[in-house]
């Protein structure tokens, strides 16, 4: 009985631009070929048919076999081209087979065949990439790999001695040597430059981009420097035309727009201690405080700075080092976290993976572990093999991991999980409470609670219960806060004495509860609100529709849908004239009306017009007003500072304010005096140093061709 899979395969026919359709069969667990009308070519007798990486082509009448674990040629005349005998079979293009044979119980070496199974590379190299009509291969020579070219009858055309080999175009190819250093070869083995380019993109109209020293620059097909590598952005546009960008200019003024110094890069940040984390071509460095160079911008990442020393990430693994470079921690590692005390690394190569370090770069840990917790001052939590315990910070594990979980530590005692069951250890892993079925919480060297399904105890370490409760509760520093079915709060201490019994009048128990501010809390009753006393005593009657809180001796309320201001004696000192109040701060509320906004006193003057559609208060007594989207400041006594005009503003409490405008940003003076003018992409304010830093983006230009 055979079926059939249920692909069709679309099969390129060498050197026939007519694209056959075969049908690839299975019967009694083994495959065979049919074609497009269901004649069989090949019967179904082999494990596989195409190729080892699952793909499968026809090349010329030929494809690949496998019997057992072995691999061969065959075509579909049913003729056998080649034996069984290779590991793998890969088709990479053209008509060479890239073949993988075992020469010794330890040894496998690639080569290639072509159509007629002949060897046309012999079986020598550790790795071969056709590219046409020639043949990137390497081979392993210690700890290196070495590169070389070569044509498809193994004629040397590049030496086997460079550390990379890539091709960046037609009959082009980039080559690479041990100081990491390029140089641009034809496929005839010509070098056309000197090695002295980091990088060569691939050609796009007859020109590719070079990199050297984070810069970039243009290079044609016979080596030719057609731009010099001075430009942040090269762009080959689709007519052949290009377009090139220098590098963004940053600026450090002062608040009078004196340039104090300059330095060209893609972001500029302020760090501490007179340093500056600088961007160049998206690698990361330090510049110190005359913007020179301390760290040169050669890491793909740089974070947490702590006592001079950073995380820095390079060719994707991290590492810590010093400002000045020197090493920490190699980069060798996938993960760090580093709070300026302790560092903690991850290497997936490494079993469970997490070790512990101190700031000198020394390994504190004799294992490592598949998770490290925070310090908490006395320990780190850790797992291993899914069990957890501590270490100290000297990496030494005092307790081992045999808990299911750590759930949480108080003065020199842990709650844990151990098969299933509560407990509580020491720091010497003795049981305080032996493993029982009840969660538990700590509460002090003495005390805990246990959580049984319907009742709460409170309990000692010698076995006795002090309290117990069906009632919630909530656990205060030195007391137990209990609530009892008549809404009375009851004060119970950790010895389990009553210290006090506080009951809401019932007469005004309230549905919705608010926060107490200035000794009266808002109640809502039979929907409308009021406010009570810090004894439950009402004070001022629930007939409003809504509240807010008491600030200042008033409080908003809301009656006949609209917002007035009531005093703690429970009079209307503000007429209920306004859509929506916020609370009274440094005598000033924002209110607003007939969808404006402005401001009053607690007399109920307008100080701001209410006629902007948004007000906001920020820091330093000044108010954030907009109409529109256009953004505004004004004082404390009204006075509109700069009219709502720009995009943004922020308020940098020194006498200034940047602006936004048309995606520009500026510096003004709190009278709307220009001193930094609106032509930046960014400006930062570096309140340390009290100097900002402003970035002026470079456009695209079309620059000369030599």
């Amino acid at each position: 009985m055979s079926r059939y899979l249920a692909v069709v395969l679309l099969l390129n026919v060498w050197s026939s631009s007519v694209a056959e359709s075969y049908l690839v069969f299975e019967e009694n667990g083994k495959v065979g070929l049919k074609s497009e009308e269901g004649q069989i070519l090949l019967p179904a007798s082999f494990e596989a048919l195409g190729w080892s990486d699952g793909s499968f082509s026809v090349i010329g009448q030929v494809t690949g076999y496998k019997l057992g674990s072995k691999w061969g040629l065959l075509n579909l005349k049913k003729e056998f081209i080649t034996k069984a005998e290779y590991e793998s079979i890969l088709h990479t293009g053209g008509d060479r087979i890239v073949v993988f044979k075992k020469l010794s119980p330890t040894i496998t070496r690639l080569g290639c065949l072509d159509l007629t199974g002949k060897i046309t590379v012999p079986f020598k190299y550790d790795g071969i990439k056709i590219q046409g009509l020639r043949a990137v291969v390497f081979i392993k020579n210690g700890v290196l790999f070495l590169h070389g070219l070569i044509d498809l009858e193994d004629k040397e055309i590049i030496p086997m001695k460079f550390k990379n080999i890539y091709p960046i175009g037609s009959l082009r190819y980039a080559v690479e040597n041990f100081d990491t250093k390029t140089a641009l070869f034809t496929d005839q083995g010509l070098k056309l430059t000197e090695f002295a380019i980091d990088s060569i993109s691939s050609f796009r109209k007859g020109k590719a981009v070079i990199y050297q020293d984070l810069k970039q620059g243009l290079i044609d097909r016979e080596g030719e420097i057609k731009i010099e590598p001075v430009y942040r952005e090269i762009k080959i546009n689709d007519d052949a035309s290009v377009s090139a960008r220098r590098f963004d200019e940053w600026k450090i003024l002062d608040g009078e727009n004196r340039e104090l110094k300059k330095i060209h890069g893609d972001e500029l940040q302020c760090l501490s201690k007179g340093l500056y984390a600088i961007t160049v071509s998206d690698k990361k460095g330090i510049v110190d405080e005359n913007l020179n160079f301390v760290l040169h911008p050669i890491y793909d990442d740089l974070r947490d700075l702590h006592q001079g020393k950073l995380i820095a990430l390079h060719n994707k693994k991290f590492g810590i080092i010093r400002v000045n470079g020197s090493l920490v921690l190699p980069f060798q590692f996938d993960s760090l976290k580093w709070d300026g005390q302790f560092i903690k690394a991850k290497e997936i190569l490494i079993q469970n993976g997490w070790n512990l370090y101190d700031t000198f770069g020394i390994k504190k840990t004799i294992r490592s572990y598949e998770f490290l917790g925070d310090y908490n001052g006395k320990f780190f939590i850790a797992r291993n093999k899914g069990y957890e315990g501590a270490i100290n910070r000297y990496g030494e594990e005092f307790i081992h991991c045999v808990y299911d979980s750590i759930l949480a530590y108080k003065e020199d005692k842990l709650s844990v999980k151990f098969r299933g069951q509560y407990g509580v250890i020491s720091l010497d892993e003795k049981w305080l409470l032996a493993p029982q079925p009840h969660p538990v919480q700590l509460l002090n060297e003495a005390k805990y609670l246990e959580f049984q399904p319907t009742i709460t105890f409170l309990k000692t370490f010698a076995g006795e219960i002090i309290y117990f409760t069906d009632n919630k509760f909530e656990v205060r520093p030195d007391h137990l806060l209990e609530f009892l079915p008549d809404g009375t709060e009851k004060i119970v201490s950790m010895s389990g004495q009553t210290i006090s019994r506080t009951a809401i009048d019932i007469t005004h128990v309230s549905d919705e509860r608010f926060k107490t501010t200035e000794g009266l809390q808002g109640i809502k009753r039979d929907g409308l609100y009021g406010f009570v006393d810090e004894k439950g005593r009402l004070r001022i009657a629930n007939r409003y529709e809504d509240i807010g809180h008491f600030k200042e001796g008033l409080a908003p309320v809301k009656i006949l849908g609209k917002w007035g201001f009531v005093n703690t004696k429970d009079k209307i000192t503000i007429n209920p004239d306004f859509e929506s109040a916020q609370e009274f701060e440094d005598g000033l509320a924002i209110v607003k009306r007939n969808g404006k906004a402005g401001f009053i006193n607690t007399e109920g003057k307008t100080i701001l017009p209410i006629r902007y559609d948004f007000v906001e208060r920020l820091t330093a007594k000044k108010f954030l007003i907009m109409t529109g989207t256009r953004h505004g400041l004004a004082d404390e006594k009204g006075n509109v500072l700069i009219e709502p005009k720009f995009d943004k503003i922020q308020n940098l409490q020194n006498g200034y304010v940047i602006v936004k405008q048309d995606k520009k940003f500026g510096l003004l003076t709190l009278d709307g005096l220009s001193t930094i003018p609106l032509t930046f992409d960014k400006l930062i304010y570096d309140r340390e140093r009290n100097q900002y830093l402003a970035l002026k983006r470079m456009e695209w230009l079309a620059p000369d061709l030599n």
